[in-house]
């Protein structure tokens, strides 16, 4: 993890490059960068649905739900609707 010191060490690197830049095709790069990191932080604090007891549940805990499921399935971790339903009648 990066130190307080060496993020504003780096931010005050990229403020000297972007000043530097003459092309403005660089800078509508690094706006348009910019302006997606600020979607993708507003979109990550959206409330995407509610658990019970009108728990929220965030659009980026949603997310990495979604892609952790994907991976079980990938990995074959994971038990079909036929077995569910055999053992769900023993229960």
């Amino acid at each position: 993890m990066m130190s307080i010191a060496d993020i504003n060490k780096e931010k005050l690197v990229a403020i000297e490059w972007i000043l530097k830049q003459d092309n403005p095709q660089h800078v509508k790069t690094i706006s348009n960068l910019i302006q997606k990191i600020e979607r993708d932080a507003l979109e990550a604090t959206k409330i995407a649905g509610y658990r019970p007891k009108a728990l929220p549940v965030l659009t980026s805990q949603l997310k990495e739900s979604i892609l952790l499921s994907l991976k079980e399935i990938e990995n074959q971790q994971y038990i079909s609707i036929d077995r569910l339903e055999q053992e769900s009648d023993q229960w």
